[in-house]
């Protein structure tokens, strides 16, 4: 069809039109293909920059759990706290049970009893009538 629809062309107005979409096509190709290598260009520099960015080095600290651990500096004496660090508390729970239900309940069950025992610990001086 579309060498049919060429010659309609070349009859109806009397030149052939071939050479000129050649052409056409050729500084398109070449078009695409120098936008093409600008756009290479850019995304290399984008991809350097990322990699500047991301490139860092990261080094573990291991310390001995059996070695005691260093003395904190000492606190500004006009900051006074109750809060406890908790930086230093370790939480394990091993949960071994066929019953998941059963164990999150289990769990939930001795995470409130450890609370209210925190809570009275820490309320232990103002006297009775707390919840």
């Amino acid at each position: 069809m579309a060498l049919g629809a060429a010659s309609d062309v070349k009859q109806k107005l009397g030149i052939d039109m071939k050479p000129a979409a050649e052409q056409s096509m050729q500084a398109y190709r070449d078009g695409l293909i120098e936008q093409g290598k600008i756009a290479e260009g850019d995304a290399r520099g984008i991809v350097v920059r990322l990699m500047g960015i991301l490139n860092f080095h990261v080094s573990p600290t291991i310390v001995d759990p059996g070695q005691p651990r260093q003395a904190q500096p000492a606190a500004d004496p006009q900051k006074h706290t109750s809060l406890q660090q908790s930086s230093n508390i370790r939480l394990t729970q091993n949960i071994t049970t066929p019953n998941p239900k059963l164990a999150a309940l289990k769990a939930r069950r001795d995470e409130a009893r450890a609370i209210q025992k925190a809570k009275a610990r820490s309320l232990h001086d103002v006297g009775r009538g707390l919840a």
